[in-house]
C-alpha cells in the first residue's frame, strides 16, 4: 500500500520529576501529552529513605492549571527506600497534561519519576 509505514512505534522517555531529595510535598509542572498516543508507563523511583512514608499519585489537567487525581493512578506507599513502582495510564482517560504529586511524612527520601509514551506519527 503506497504511503504505509511499517515502522515500530517510537517510545519516548518523559521526565516528570527530576531526581531530588524530598522532605515534603513536591508538585512539579505538568507534562504535555498532546503529541502522544495510547498508554503512558509511569515509574516512581525511590532511593535512600530516612523514616516516614511516601504516597505518590498522578494527576491530570486539560489546561495545566486545574488538576484532578487520575482514578487508579496511585503508587503503593513507600516505607523503605530503594524500590521502583510503576503504573500504566490510558491517555483516553487523562487530560492533556499529567503531573506527579505526593505526601511525605519523614526526614527525607530520594525520588525521581519518569514516563514513556508512544509519539504520534505525523
Amino acid at each position: 500500500m503506497p504511503g504505509a509505514s511499517n515502522a515500530a512505534p517510537l517510545y519516548v522517555p518523559l521526565q516528570v520529576v527530576a531526581a531530588q531529595s524530598v522532605t515534603g510535598v513536591i508538585t512539579p509542572t505538568g507534562v504535555d501529552l498532546l503529541d502522544y498516543d495510547g498508554l503512558v508507563h509511569v515509574a516512581q523511583n525511590c532511593g535512600a529513605q530516612v523514616g516516614g512514608t511516601l504516597a505518590g499519585k498522578i494527576q491530570s489537567s486539560p489546561d495545566n492549571s486545574t488538576w484532578a487525581d487520575v482514578p487508579g493512578a496511585t503508587f503503593p506507599n513507600v516505607t523503605a527506600g530503594n524500590r521502583v513502582d510503576a503504573i500504566v495510564l490510558d491517555l483516553q482517560s487523562c487530560g492533556r497534561y499529567i503531573r506527579y504529586t505526593n505526601t511525605f511524612a519523614g526526614t527525607s527520601i530520594l525520588v525521581a519519576v519518569t514516563a514513556s509514551a508512544v509519539k504520534k506519527i505525523s
